[in-house]
């Protein structure tokens, strides 16, 4: 007897596939149709009704990030000095000379009185007569050595002449000849560059003259001919320092207090403004610590000395590092900066030009957070 097929639908082993077979777009779209006409606009507006509350959700959060954004202060409102120095007191240009507007104490640190200008020419002198101390002491000391060079060079001679045929290559001989010859042609330069030394006011006249050079050639020569002479190295040292000390670029703080005197006398800092009036002075919190220079300066306007605060600003980025700063956007500029070890806060504020300048990071600040102006 035949069986009737009951007309059961056989069901995959995987059904997966046929999940996956209704989310194709034709069987969704035709599964849509075949909705009845109440279902079909039921999910329609539920799908709908969620891209709406998306929109309305996305808007919503965007209107209260811009509102976060911006209820403070914005853009160049929002930038803030430190040390509270848009607050302070902008100081009035003295009328009265040998007037001094800079306090006589910043915090705990003290103004120094400045040397006078026969002081400095007299320890611009006293250093000078110390290099001529130096290379007198090594003319003695080459004389000395060349004296007694000469002796063994006698006895040597001496000596050959008896030993005869034995002592064929006098070596010994040979090497004080060359000493002698060297020492001489030192002593030779030696006289020639005192004079000069004698003459010269500053430490840069000396190492400027021509005679300087040839002098320090044959101490070199001197030195590496193994000859023990402590006053060659010692003044051959010494001439290096002056070297490297002259070659440093000069500080923030000097080139604007050397913008005082103008063109002719600045230092290579690339300054092209002048101020109307300036004063630097010297604080130190115990007289055996290191200096703080301060300087303030004023000019005509405060785009004048807005300019030379971006002058000093470029200055102290090509030359050292700088950190934070603002120039030209606010009515009070600022900028930190660090050359050949020195930490350097500048800013200004209306006309003014203010300068600190020190060799610990903690007495700059020190001063920058009480000084008055």
């Amino acid at each position: 007897m035949a069986q009737k097929n009951s007309g059961a639908t056989r069901q995959s082993d995987f059904p997966i596939f046929e999940y996956l077979s209704m989310l194709v777009p034709t069987r969704m779209w035709q599964d849509f149709r075949a909705m009845p006409r109440h279902q079909r606009g039921l999910v329609i507006s539920i799908i709908a009704s969620m891209i709406l509350s998306l929109v309305i959700v996305g808007f919503g959060r965007a209107a209260i990030n811009h509102y976060l954004a911006t209820r403070g202060v914005f853009l160049y409102d929002a930038l803030q000095s430190p040390y509270q120095i848009e607050e302070r007191t902008i100081p009035l240009v003295p009328t009265q000379p040998d007037t001094i507007i800079l306090p006589a104490a910043i915090g705990s640190y003290q103004w120094q009185i400045p040397l006078t200008e026969e002081e400095l020419e007299a320890a611009a002198i006293a250093e000078v007569e110390s290099l001529g101390m130096m290379i007198t002491a090594v003319q003695r000391a080459i004389e000395t050595y060349d004296t007694a060079a000469a002796s063994v060079a006698a006895a040597t001679a001496t000596e050959t002449e008896v030993v005869g045929q034995i002592a064929e290559e006098p070596a010994v001989l040979i090497t004080v000849e060359q000493q002698t010859l060297v020492l001489e042609a030192a002593l030779v330069q030696l006289e020639t560059a005192l004079p000069v030394v004698e003459k010269a006011d500053t430490i840069a006249e000396v190492i400027a003259a021509p005679e300087i050079y040839p002098l320090r050639v044959a101490l070199d020569t001197v030195a590496n001919s193994d000859i023990a002479l402590t006053e060659v190295n010692d003044l051959l040292l010494h001439f290096s320092q002056i070297e490297t000390e002259m070659a440093l670029p000069a500080s923030v703080n000097d080139c604007l207090v050397a913008s005082e005197a103008g063109s002719d006398e600045l230092p290579a800092c690339g300054i092209t403004i002048y101020p109307l009036y300036l004063e630097p002075g010297t604080y130190q919190i115990t007289a055996d610590a290191q200096p703080v220079a301060v300087t303030m300066a004023t000019f005509e306007d405060h785009e004048t000395a807005t300019s030379m605060m971006k002058e000093l600003y470029t200055y102290a980025d090509t030359n050292g590092q700088t950190g934070n700063y603002t120039l030209g956007v606010t009515q009070v500029d600022y900028f930190y900066s660090r050359l050949e070890g020195d930490y350097t806060f500048v800013w200004s504020h209306d006309n003014w030009v203010y300068v600190i300048s020190a060799l610990s990071f903690t007495d700059m600040e020190a001063i920058a957070t009480a000084f008055p102006y």
